[in-house]
């Protein structure tokens, strides 16, 4: 079929395509006609190692994802030796600050168990005192 646009012409080729029938018939107008899909067609994925969060991980021509333990400089991994990345100091930092949270927020609960055992105590309450004594030793 010859086809002209801003007055470029052109002969148009289409590209022939493989239809699976889906076994439905439908009528449009008056018009019976038969649903057709195109066959899929696998596509191959790009391979790439990539990080998300600080996990890293390597994709696969097939689509799979697969973690990768240690970061491996790119220049070294051919060679024998392989040297590990130090992680970036905001990392570093943001790891302590995490880590010091995390401490003074068991050192809070314990504290308030603590407190909670006295006045489970001051009232002769057994009972509270024998289940505060129980959560006190998940958090030793």
């Amino acid at each position: 079929m010859r086809l002209s646009y801003r007055g470029a012409h052109y002969q148009h080729q289409p590209t022939p395509v493989d239809l699976i029938d889906s076994g439905v018939s439908a009528q449009y107008r008056g018009q019976h006609y038969t649903v057709a899909y195109p066959r899929h067609i696998p596509v191959p994925q790009p391979t790439a190692n990539l990080k998300y969060r600080g996990a890293t991980y390597q994709t696969t021509k097939a689509g799979r994802v697969y973690p990768v333990s240690a970061t491996v400089h790119p220049e070294m991994a051919a060679t024998d030796r392989a040297v590990a990345i130090p992680l970036p100091l905001k990392t570093q930092l943001r790891q302590r600050q995490t880590n010091e949270v995390a401490r003074v927020h068991l050192e809070t609960i314990r504290q308030r168990l603590h407190h909670r055992i006295e006045v489970a105590k001051a009232k002769g309450d057994s009972t509270l005192l024998h289940e505060l004594e129980k959560e006190l030793h998940l958090f030793a």
